[in-house]
């Protein structure tokens, strides 16, 4: 069966449990409306209030998701059913009407909509035939927010599978651990005992409570399904592929094996001794599981009160599971994962929960580039670099081989470029999908990469997406260098060596540009891995003062095997960009004196900027960092056209964009923040509380976030202006009170001594009253003048 085939099964076996769970009449009567009369300074609706929103001659229903206090009153953020989530808006008090069906049904009738349809929205299902498989998916997803412990339970996990090269023995409750259904029939239990005391005779309590817990019972058998069909398609890493095998099959696998011999064919009975797959993986399969669920439950063809109620019932589940007794129960400590005999560090991941998975629709969607399969191809090589490959090495030139390597990854000309927690895989697909054509990681620091795992887990993600990728590494080691390069060679389509960081940290390590200083030591650090790795090496450089001296150092980087550099028309010694232009002179001399591709960076603010190198130099790419970080979309085609430069909204738009890819690749916070200050920057100028309120904000979730983007949305359009005007801060404010008070003393003072003058004098004293007069009449023009800039 394959995957896309589990997948549906999977979402028919859950579609059934929705059905067989449809709210009873009273069920639906407790949850439409909860009205209350205000009581003091309360809220009028309370989240998850059905609502009424009036537009033109048609209402609307709505959800209550969350209540907000503002100066000029209360708002609400609403839902609207049958519409996509882009469509939530905040409204204030006064338009939200009380939910009454009657009314939404006249008012649905008068707009023409067919009977039963309240949205007030035209879709294709309306008239298409009454066939499930035919109906129009909404574009939404469940919205699991991963704890941050159970996150760290999955970059464990993966590193002592794929870089330790060790698995955990199978079954889990052999072992000491409880497996996937243990644990779900646990937290059934639970549930179906949580009665309140004092109230267990109480017919309400006791109707609420049954209802409850047959909810979670249907969750827990869903979840089951799930686990059981998709195990093997969507949740092992390639080294626990044999294992499953083995396990499920009926095989041996010595210390990861089955103790007691059982076996399994994905939660299929073969015998009266099979076993499904939740009766033999344990918690660290179910974390994975959570992490995939958003895009495998087709929430789009149930109620939204089912999923809201799922999606609690799986962040309750989540939260037990944290807690520090289960958690100490259910996951597994490092020295139980026993060595894979079959581990092979050149197997490359089939899978990485948090960090990216293969390559799906789902993964085209959010930016990516497909699978060769899903694009029709039959293999996504082209000739030139086929007929490359089919001969000797000895036999072709390095510098044809780098280019039927840079014609294979399809000739990319728009890099986004190595940024020290910034260039993070979220990011690189968020750029990738606004036209970015090839990017690098993180520069990464190879002995720290090498020896710790944790560092490793966080700096280090990817999916067969993100491509093409080049992992770069800092370095001053070749034997060092090597070793790390080795880890994720498998990974990514070239390891770069950087000899461009310009920074302080960069002259204390001795890596970087300061290497520039010891060319032997590049040569042989470049050479090792020409040597020994099975993927090209790269370079990226910055320029010397003179243009022979740089064109001999790309000479001899090239000699070396390098087969792309970029090189920055900076020294290293011009760390600020907004400081001095680049020199465009040198890049153009290096890609007239090498044979291998190179590319430009430097000077880039615009799409026009990249042309204007590419013509000006001849380069067969260009790279971008901090403009990139202003303008993700810089890349974009758009860019060129009337009207397609960086808009006042953009940044809003592109950082809600961000969150998404943020949801579907888990990045750390601060990067996050990082990205939100960049692109919201600007308008934080104006809105100082929201700049507070991001500035103290530690581990926050996308959602709340999402809720600062969409106020400051509001606000933007509010103000009626394409720019902000920056609010001064109180020391400013003070500064400028104290000038206008010291130029009015100054005034007082000059006004005194004329009229002295003027009765001691005669008419030179008028005069220079005069003058006097006219003077503090200037000075004080000057002083509104700068009042009213402020």
């Amino acid at each position: 069966m394959s995957r896309r085939q589990a997948a549906a099964a999977a979402a028919a076996a859950i579609s059934e449990a929705a059905a067989a769970a449809k709210s009873t009449q009273a069920e639906l009567k407790q949850l439409e409306l909860d009205y209350k009369p205000r009581k003091g300074g309360t809220a009028k609706w309370k989240k998850g209030s059905k609502v009424l929103v009036k537009y033109t001659d048609q209402h609307y229903a709505a959800v209550v998701l969350q209540g907000q206090k503002r100066p000029d009153g209360q708002w609400y953020l609403l839902h609207y059913y049958g519409w996509g989530n882009k469509y939530n808006e905040w409204k204030e008090e006064s338009k939200i009407e009380r939910y009454d069906k009657q009314v939404l049904e006249k008012s649905a009738a008068a707009a023409g909509n067919p009977p039963g349809d309240l949205t007030g929205r035209k879709r294709k299902a309306d008239i298409a035939p009454a066939d499930p498989s035919l109906a129009v998916e909404i574009p939404r997803q469940l919205r699991l927010h991963i704890p941050p412990l159970l996150k760290k339970v999955v970059l464990d996990d993966s590193t002592q599978v794929n870089l330790k090269g060790t698995l955990l023995a199978l079954p889990r409750n052999v072992h000491g651990r409880p497996t996937v259904n243990d644990i779900l029939k646990d937290y059934e239990a639970e549930v179906a005992k949580e009665v309140p005391e004092g109230e267990q005779q109480d017919p309400q309590v006791l109707e609420k409570a049954e209802k409850k817990a047959k909810a979670v019972r249907e969750m827990v058998a869903g979840l089951r399904a799930y686990f059981d069909q998709l195990l093997r398609h969507c949740l092992l890493f390639s080294h626990e592929v044999q294992q499953a095998d083995e396990v499920l099959r009926g095989g041996s696998s010595g210390a990861a094996a089955a103790a007691d011999g059982s076996q399994a064919d994905g939660g299929n009975s073969s015998g009266s001794s099979s076993k499904a797959a939740s009766d033999l993986y344990g918690a660290e399969h179910l974390v994975r599981l959570f992490v995939k669920l958003p895009e495998l439950v087709p929430v789009a063809f149930i109620l939204p009160e089912d999923v809201v109620r799922l999606e609690q019932q799986l962040h309750d589940l989540m939260r037990r599971m944290t807690e520090v007794k289960r958690h100490a129960r259910y996951f597994s400590m490092p020295e139980e994962y026993k060595t894979n005999p079959a581990y092979d560090p050149m197997l490359s991941l089939h899978l990485q929960p948090l960090l990216g998975g293969a390559p799906t629709a789902a993964a085209a969607a959010a930016g990516g580039t497909p699978a060769p399969e899903a694009r029709g191809e039959s293999h996504p090589r082209r000739s030139r670099a086929m007929e490359v490959r089919q001969q000797p090495a000895e036999l072709v030139p390095q510098a044809e081989r780098a280019w039927a390597w840079f014609e294979e990854m399809g000739a990319p000309k728009y890099w986004v470029a190595p940024m020290v927690d910034q260039s993070e895989l979220a990011f690189r697909q968020l750029c990738r999908r606004h036209g970015a054509t090839g990017a690098y990681t993180p520069m990464l620091h190879a002995r720290l990469f090498l020896e710790t795992p944790a560092y490793r887990a966080e700096h280090f993600t990817t999916c067969q997406a993100d491509r093409p990728l080049l992992t770069q590494f800092c370095a001053n080691d070749p034997d060092t260098l090597l070793r790390a390069a080795q880890l994720v060679e498998a990974h990514c389509d070239g390891v770069d060596l950087n000899l461009g960081c310009p920074q302080r940290i960069a002259r204390r390590g001795k890596y970087g540009a300061y290497l520039m200083d010891d060319l032997p030591l590049i040569e042989r650090m470049v050479r090792t891995l020409a040597t020994n790795l099975s993927v090209p090496v790269t370079v990226k450089i910055r320029r010397f003062h003179s243009v022979e001296k740089t064109v001999e150092y790309a000479q001899m980087l090239e000699r070396a095997g390098a087969w792309l550099l970029a090189i920055h028309g900076r020294t290293r010694e011009q760390k600020r960009a907004s400081e001095v232009l680049a020199e465009w002179e040198h890049v153009r001399a290096v890609k007239q004196a090498l044979r291998i591709p190179v590319l430009g960076n430097g000077n880039i603010r615009t799409l026009h900027d990249c042309e204007a190198l590419m013509e000006a130099t001849g380069v067969d790419g260009v790279m971008s960092a901090e403009s990139l970080l202003a303008d993700p979309a810089l890349f974009s085609r758009r860019r060129l056209q009337p009207g397609g430069e960086f808009g006042h909204l953009d940044g809003c738009h592109l950082l809600l964009e961000y969150l998404d890819l943020v949801d579907l690749h888990p990045t750390p916070w601060r990067m996050v923040k990082g990205h939100a200050f960049q692109l919201l920057g600007p308008w934080l100028t104006e809105f100082t509380d929201l700049r507070d309120q991001l500035n103290r904000s530690h581990e926050w979730d996308t959602e709340r976030l999402r809720s600062l983007v969409m106020d400051m949305l509001e606000r933007i359009e509010a103000t009626g202006r394409t720019h902000p005007v920056p609010a001064l801060s109180a020391r400013a404010l003070a500064r400028m009170e104290a000038e206008a008070r010291l130029q009015q003393a100054i005034a007082e003072q000059e006004r005194e001594e004329a009229a002295v003058a003027a009765l001691e004098g005669g008419d030179d004293a008028s005069a220079a009253a005069e003058q006097q007069q006219a003077a503090a009449a200037s000075s004080e023009q000057q002083q509104q003048a700068a009042m009213a800039g402020v």
